[in-house]
């Protein structure tokens, strides 16, 4: 929210959407308030998984801003791998494994910092060049290191050679 406001006064026309249901939106209803965006921010609550790419496809960014504490990091993010699959740029905090899912197809940063998050969104936003080069380069990604199909295949190939290195241990 305080990264929008930032772009916000620099003139960029943001509208801000919010999935899921947490433990924050209380937070963010009042921050919203405080920083005047209310009229620019939807909370769409929960949405079924069968529904997600649609508002995958709604967005220009995705940005998962995660945070750290001292029991829990972000793991496998997949909002984060749908959303490299639905072909949009990410933004992401360093906690746990987002930088690797993202590698270099969008941009990190460090948690809390939200200037560092303005800069990188108003970078993709304001470059149409570099928001594409991301999209394809999320999308490739994501087809090459999270598809379903090729790593159920690689999955069940280990197995395979297990099962087949087992059999021949006991014959």
């Amino acid at each position: 929210l305080y990264a929008s406001r930032i772009l916000i006064d620099k003139g960029l026309p943001i509208k801000l959407i919010f999935a899921g249901q947490g433990a924050q939106k209380e937070n963010l209803v009042k921050t919203a308030n405080l920083l005047n965006l209310t009229e620019r921010i939807t909370f769409l609550g929960f949405i079924e998984n069968t529904e997600l790419n649609l508002y995958y496809r709604l967005a220009d960014i995705f940005v998962i801003s995660s945070m750290s504490t001292i029991t829990w990091e972000e793991q496998f993010g997949f909002v984060v791998a749908e959303a490299m699959g639905c072909g949009l740029p990410v933004i992401a905090t360093n906690s746990g494994a987002l930088p690797e899912i993202v590698g270099d197809t969008g941009r990190i940063y460090i948690q809390g910092n939200y200037r560092e998050l303005a800069k990188h969104l108003y970078e993709i936003l304001t470059n149409e060049q570099l928001r594409q080069l991301l999209s394809i380069n999320s999308r490739k990604r994501a087809e090459e290191l999270f598809n379903n199909k090729k790593n159920s295949r690689k999955i069940y190939d280990i197995f395979r050679k297990v099962l087949n290195n087992e059999d021949r241990k006991n014959t």
